[in-house]
């Protein structure tokens, strides 16, 4: 596992708790409050600010369209470490933690 992930496993939970609050919110509201989020980060899912938000977005329609109301990784750049590529290993933490 690598030592340090430019997402750690609790800010990408931390997601999950943003998206629970406001969907809390429903009951005070009297109205259906839900969010979706797409994540990413650099430099494991984006190489500079363009391809950061476009790796977000895609991540965003991508929970939209599982359903919405819950929270997407965008996917990690292919040797974006040391050449090879680490995606389910350095995806296995995040998801545990979206759990």
């Amino acid at each position: 596992m690598p030592e340090k992930l430019a997402l750690s496993a609790d800010q990408f939970a931390g997601s999950g708790s943003i998206r629970a609050r406001i969907e809390d919110l429903s009951g005070a509201h009297g109205a259906k409050i839900s969010a979706s989020l797409g994540v990413s980060s650099v430099p494991s899912t984006s190489g500079n600010s363009a391809d950061l938000v476009k790796a977000a977005d895609t991540a965003l329609y991508r929970a939209k369209n599982n359903g919405r109301n819950q929270v997407a990784l965008a996917p990690v750049r292919t040797g974006w470490r040391d050449g090879t590529d680490g995606t389910a290993v350095q995806q296995a933490p995040l998801r545990a933690a979206a759990e």
